[in-house]
């Protein structure tokens, strides 16, 4: 007998024991099977002893209620549930609408708007907008007052139809500059800011046969920020490398996929540079260019996405911890060929091709594709501009990638591109878009959509 304990001690130690043995062993053969009683039992993942009651939900058990719209548990199909019983369940996408009321602010520009980008212009902590007017040959710089009420524009003189732009420091003087392709005189011209906005005299330099695409970002590892270029009528990419003062000089062209237009940058295979991708219109798909290092980018490696791709957007949509891919097929404005999203999962190395594109409907003649996280809950959700729609499509992230529900905003005629960010300062991410139409029909060319999720 071990020491300190004496033998009344242990009688009662042992008949304690017993007690509780065959106490447990009753309930659990009363209690078998039932849900709610706090009993693990056959099929149930858990059971928390609540009953699934419509006051405290059970929110680990999923195997013996019937799942509902606002019970506080995500079943199926449903992204989250906040368990508010459908009232304004601002994450629960299959049953109510994801983002609540989105208010159009109708905006003036010039004629035929169709690239846009979000920055802080002039120094002042909100967010402004710069759009490319196709038709006017101008672009147009919208200042916000911090709530989302953008100024009247201020306007420039750009090349011959401009296509897109993007958003850089160029010169490394702190402030945000805007480089625009333009199509048909076949430039970008660079407009550098003065500090407070007010951009000085293009400076114009020729690139490929039709440009479509750009983007800003550091190609070549040196510190400053370079430009890619798409020429659409040329099939080829341009890297333009910046020497630390706003001058370029063609550093490469690499053939790519036939009429390339939207261009994106993102470090794909993880080894801290950027890679480009690119969406080939008449190819039907993506083409990666795996940068090798100081700008130099391996031959693109092409990936089937959908019909007539327009525009790329890159992001962790899967929440492994790589960068994927959202691609716009626009398809035809006709119902037998709408168009769609198309979902690339990155395998870790920067490959695309072990699994096929999951293709998520989005509208027809989707246009631009952009990624946020518009319900707060750390995944990257989707908007796009579904241009025969005439609206913004909404798709929530169910987290794993695949995309639920799609919550349709009217936002004028012809949509052309969506971006993301927080217009209005309230800490969510509203929407901003162009509408190539609206001249002739009197609908807003330009739209502010803002979000009242969080």
């Amino acid at each position: 007998m071990p020491r300190g304990v004496s033998r009344t001690g242990e009688f009662l130690v042992v008949l304690l024991a017993c007690v509780a043995l065959t106490a447990c062993s009753a309930s659990r053969r009363r209690d078998e099977g039932d849900c709610g009683d706090g009993v693990l039992d056959d099929g149930e993942e858990c059971d928390n002893g609540d009953a699934n009651s419509d006051v405290v939900p059970d929110a680990c058990r999923t195997t013996c209620r019937e799942a509902r719209c606002g019970d506080g548990v995500a079943d199926g199909d449903e992204h989250c549930d906040d368990g508010n019983a459908n009232d304004g369940d601002a994450c629960h996408t299959d049953c109510t609408t994801c983002l609540g009321e989105m208010t159009p602010l109708p905006q003036v520009t010039g004629e035929l708007p169709w690239g846009l980008d979000i920055g802080d212009m002039d120094g002042d902590r909100d967010l402004d907008l710069v759009v490319t007017n196709w038709g006017s040959d101008t672009i147009a710089v919208y200042f916000n007052d911090g709530e989302a009420t953008m100024s009247e524009p201020a306007t420039y003189s750009a090349g011959n139809a401009p296509y897109a732009l993007a958003l850089g420091d160029l010169d490394d003087d702190g402030d945000l500059d805007v480089a625009v392709v333009n199509e048909e005189d076949d430039t970008v011209t660079l407009h550098f800011n003065t500090g407070d906005g007010t951009l000085e005299e293009a400076v114009a330099i020729a690139v490929g046969d039709g440009p479509r695409g750009v983007a800003i970002g550091d190609i070549d590892g040196d510190g400053d920020l370079d430009l890619v270029v798409s020429a659409a009528w040329s099939d080829e990419i341009q890297v333009l490398a910046n020497d630390g003062h706003g001058n370029f000089t063609l550093l490469a062209a690499y053939a790519t996929g036939l009429e390339p237009r939207g261009v994106t940058l993102a470090d794909l295979d993880g080894d801290r540079d950027l890679d480009v991708v690119v969406a080939a219109w008449r190819s039907d798909g993506i083409l990666v260019h795996i940068n090798e290092g100081r700008g130099a980018l391996a031959t693109g490696v092409p990936y089937a996405s959908g019909f007539r791709p327009w525009a790329t957007a890159a992001g962790d949509v899967d929440g492994d911890g790589d960068v994927d891919l959202a691609v716009a097929n626009g398809g035809s404005p006709s119902d037998e060929a709408p168009g769609n999203v198309t979902i690339h999962l990155n395998d870790g190395e920067g490959g695309f091709g072990e699994d096929d594109p999951v293709a998520t409907p989005a509208g027809t003649y989707p246009l631009s594709v952009a990624l946020g996280d518009l319900d707060g809950d750390g995944d990257l959700d989707l908007a796009v501009a579904a241009s025969y729609s005439d609206s913004a499509i909404v798709k929530i992230n169910r987290g794993n990638g695949s995309f639920a529900g799609e919550a349709t905003y009217p936002g004028g005629r012809r949509p052309r591109t969506v971006r993301m960010g927080d217009l209005d300062g309230d800490g969510d991410l509203d929407l901003a878009m162009t509408n190539s139409a609206s001249e002739s029909t009197g609908d807003p060319s330009l739209v502010v959509l803002l979000s009242d999720c969080l």
